[in-house]
């Protein structure tokens, strides 16, 4: 009877990721996690020595040193994708703000008030802030057209998503899944990190990491045979 595989969750932030698979690479590893999980068979076969209490403090204070660093060496390039976000949020935007005019051009214009009484009444009932197609689907992660009965033409809605940069992948019967790049990536990352083939346990995963949406996503992308499990590679592959 094969023995019962166990998921090990780690979690670190985006540096101390970072300098993991720069480790990983520089020693021979595809992934991370391949160099982690060869570090733990070697410390349970013994292979691989724990160090001692006493130089517990001077692998802390290399580690600091690392991550310094490595944190001088990213900084800048950080600071020039935030830049280019920021210039691209507000193109976005400008876009969208212009397309709300249009529509509001497109419709009647209802009667002024005049006077005392249009001042307060912007006054007591302000314009909320509408949120962008772009901002509601960074909080949902995923959109799926057959869900969303609100869309009067999903095409021309979906081809709009798509040029401001969401990963759009159309399934079949005429059904089609929006995703934000920030999403697809975390995704995808997930998903090649992950060994395991059994696909509740990956569900499981990928529930933890990204919520019932990337569940969704997956199963979705199974359905199609757009991701598929790669016996040689022992991960799993999206082709979408």
């Amino acid at each position: 009877m094969p023995k019962r595989r166990v998921i090990l969750k780690i979690e670190l932030d985006e540096d101390e990721y970072k300098a993991l698979e720069a480790i990983a690479r520089s020693r021979g590893y595809e992934l991370a996690s391949h160099l982690i999980e060869s570090l733990i068979r070697g410390i349970i076969k013994g292979e691989t020595k724990l160090e001692s209490a006493a130089g517990t403090a001077d692998i802390e204070h290399l580690s600091r040193r690392l991550r310094r660093t490595i944190e001088d060496l990213l900084n800048p390039y950080t600071a020039k994708i935030d830049e280019i976000n920021r210039k691209l949020s507000q193109i976005i935007e400008m876009l969208e703000a212009q397309e709300e005019r249009e529509q509001a051009q497109e419709r009647p214009a209802a009667r002024a008030p005049s006077g005392e009484r249009r001042a307060e009444r912007y006054q007591e009932r302000p314009a909320p802030r509408r949120k962008g197609a772009m901002e509601r689907l960074r909080e949902d992660g995923i959109l799926v057209s057959s869900e969303a009965r609100w869309i009067n033409e999903p095409e021309r809605f979906f081809a709009s998503l798509e040029r401001k940069g969401a990963k759009v992948i159309r399934l079949s019967r005429g059904e089609m899944v929006a995703v934000h790049p920030e999403f697809w990536e975390r995704f995808t990352r997930v998903l090649s990190e992950t060994a395991v083939r059994d696909v509740e346990e990956v569900e499981s995963l990928l529930e933890s990491s990204l919520g019932r949406a990337g569940v969704r996503l997956f199963r979705l992308l199974l359905r199609e045979g757009l991701v598929f499990y790669d016996e040689d590679e022992a991960s799993w592959r999206v082709q979408a």
